[in-house]
Parts: C-alpha cells; sequence; structure tokens
C-alpha cells in the first residue's frame, strides 16, 4: 500500500503500520508491505515510540516524529544517520535543547529510503539511477512511447506505418542491462517485489528475441514501461500499473481474434510452428497480467474487493477494444487476400 509523502505518523499512517509487516519510507512517500520485508544493509534496533515511527535509543534518533524539529550538529550523530544532516539548513529547524535527535522526511534526500520492519531500522543510500545512464534510459523511453503509437497503426493497418520491430528490441536489450547494472539490491525489498522484477526482465528478453521475426512490439514496450516505471518509483505500486494492464489485455484480447487457430493443425510445419510460438507468448502476457495484478495492483488498492471490482472495470474496455481491433484486422485481411485472388 502506498500514501503519499505524509510529515510523521499519526492517523492513517499508524494504522496502515500496524496491519503491516514493514514500511519503506522515501521523498516520494510511504509504502507499506503486507509480505515478509529483506533488509540489504546493516540493521539497527529502533522499537516504536509514540508519536514517532521508532526510537534508534543508542543514539537517540527519533524517525519521523510528530512533534518538534531540532536542529542537530553532525557530529553529534553516529554513522550512518550522521548523513541525515549534510543540509539540514534547507529543513528550517531549530536548535535542539535536548539530547534527542529527529529525522524527518526533510531530511531523506533524494535516493534515501528507510526500512522499518519488526522493531529494526536500515538506511538505504544512492538507490536512484545515476544521472547519465537515466538519461540513457529516458530517451529509450521516448523512443518506446512514440513507437508504441506505430506499433497501434501497424495492428490498424494504417498507410504508411513501417514495422521498428528490430531496433525496438535492440533498444529494449539496452535498456534492460542498463537497469540491471544500476539497480542496487536494497531497492526490491520483498520476495514478490523481486519475482515481478526479474519476471518482467525475462520477459523482455523473449520478447525481443521474438521480434526477429514478429513486427509488432505493443508487448515487449509494455513491459519495458512496467520495468521503468517500477525502477523510477522503487516499487511495482506504480500509478501507471492501471494503464499498462489496459494495453497488455486489449493486446491479448486482439491476438485472439486475430489469430487464424486453424493453422495450429491444419498447416504447413513453419506455419504452425509459429502458430504455436505465438501461443506460448499468450500464455507469457497472461502470467504478466496475473503477477502485476497480484504484485502491483491489488496491493496499491489496498482493500482485495475493490481491486477485483476496479480489474472488472478495466477488462471491460480492454475487451471490447481488443476484440473489435482484432476482428477489424483480421477482415481486412481477408478482403484483400480475396482481392488479390480475384485479380489473379
Amino acid at each position: 500500500m502506498f500514501l503519499n509523502p505524509r510529515p510523521c505518523f499519526d492517523d492513517i499512517s499508524l494504522y496502515w503500520l500496524s496491519i503491516s509487516s514493514g514500511v519503506k519510507i522515501t521523498q516520494q512517500g510511504f509504502y507499506f508491505y503486507n509480505t515478509p520485508v529483506t533488509h540489504s544493509t546493516e540493521t539497527y534496533a529502533c522499537p516504536r515510540t509514540l508519536g514517532a515511527l521508532c526510537n534508534h535509543t543508542a543514539s537517540n534518533t527519533v524517525f519521523l516524529p510528530c512533534t518538534s524539529q531540532p536542529l542537530i550538529p553532525v557530529a553529534d550523530v553516529p554513522p550512518p544517520f550522521d548523513r541525515f544532516w549534510k543540509w539540514e539548513s534547507r529543513c528550517s529547524k531549530s536548535p535542539s535543547l535536548s539530547t534527542e535527535y529527529d529525522v524527518t522526511l526533510c531530511d531523506l534526500q533524494r535516493g534515501t529510503a528507510l526500512l522499518w520492519s519488526e522493531g529494526t531500522l536500515s538506511v538505504q543510500y544512492e538507490t536512484e539511477m545515476p544521472y547519465w545512464p537515466n538519461m540513457l534510459m529516458m530517451l529509450i523511453v521516448v523512443w518506446l512511447v512514440v513507437n508504441l503509437g506505430e506499433s497501434i497503426a501497424l495492428i490498424m493497418e494504417v498507410d504508411g506505418s513501417k514495422a521498428q520491430n528490430h531496433c525496438t528490441a535492440f533498444l529494449c536489450i539496452a535498456l534492460v542491462i542498463t537497469l540491471i547494472v544500476c539497480t542496487p539490491e536494497g531497492v526490491w525489498v520483498t520476495s514478490e517485489e523481486r519475482i515481478l522484477y526479474w519476471f518482467v526482465i525475462v520477459y523482455i528478453i523473449l520478447y525481443s528475441l521474438y521480434h526477429i521475426k514478429n513486427t509488432n512490439t505493443v508487448n515487449v514496450i509494455v513491459g519495458s514501461l512496467v520495468l521503468v516505471s517500477s525502477r523510477l518509483y522503487q516499487t511495482h505500486e506504480t500509478p501507471y500499473i492501471g494503464a499498462l494492464l489496459f494495453l497488455v489485455s486489449s493486446r491479448f484480447v486482439q491476438k485472439i481474434a486475430f489469430s487464424e487457430w486453424s493453422k495450429l493443425i491444419h498447416s504447413s510445419i513453419e506455419e504452425g510452428w509459429f502458430m504455436w510460438v505465438r501461443v506460448c507468448f499468450m500464455a507469457l502476457d497472461i502470467a504478466l497480467f496475473v503477477l502485476c495484478y497480484l504484485y502491483a495492483f491489488e496491493t496499491s488498492v489496498g482493500d482485495p474487493l475493490k481491486s477485483q471490482l476496479y480489474i472488472i472495470g478495466l477488462l471491460f474496455p480492454s475487451v471490447c477494444l481488443g476484440g473489435v481491433v482484432g476482428v477489424y484486422a483480421k477482415q481486412r485481411n481477408a478482403r484483400l487476400a480475396a482481392a488479390r485472388d480475384s485479380k489473379g
């Protein structure tokens, strides 16, 4: 469950903390987990305390309190917490009259995160993408978004649309390599996050190989956008997961409506083999949809019943759109084939 940035732990934050197995805190907000959390860095005892997340008694550090915000000299705080006070002046804190040191959301610099679970706390630094790899990733994403429109035009067989499958596949592989190299182990803190992360990577690689022959690149682009958005938010619960699930389901229904299923049995060896490969990739699409729903969409909603209602509402228009596009493309191909036969 994701909550937008909040100043401290009170009201709704306390409620979600009480029913969660852990929480990850960044400048983007609070991420509450309902599955076991794994710390990738050194942990420190930090028991829960009133009016804050927890209190690390060894360093007199209080994390995300709902009270005053004292200014603390860096030298007074032991590592690794001393790095929180490098730019203390911008947080508008007042001098401390006690020995307690407060860490607020303002102290969490870009790329820094707190991970708390079962009375233990760990600090993650430098979790953001480096500048140049991030620029490369953004340029690739721009290409992919533009090519997504081109791929939809190919499905509709719009005049002038051109296949860019080989270039797109190459860029998707480059994107995967960049993200693997620039993603620290601690970004994914649950087994579900790691499963979905590596599944999406395998999904992109397999589809990139598939596009040596197949010209439509909707699925590999959607998989790449799932991966990029998850990396930027450092969680799979992103604002874009619903729209990406809509594209996956629409494309899946379009494949069903467009495919010539008779070729699975009554066809040449090459055509039959390609159809079986197509069926395997459709099964891969189903797996992506299910994993994204379970590990990203459902958890972001919080209420299982609401998530089921939302996904039904999402599937209805995607099924209608995919079915209409698939039938239209199939009928147009049939008409063109009939016209060619009549001329021959």
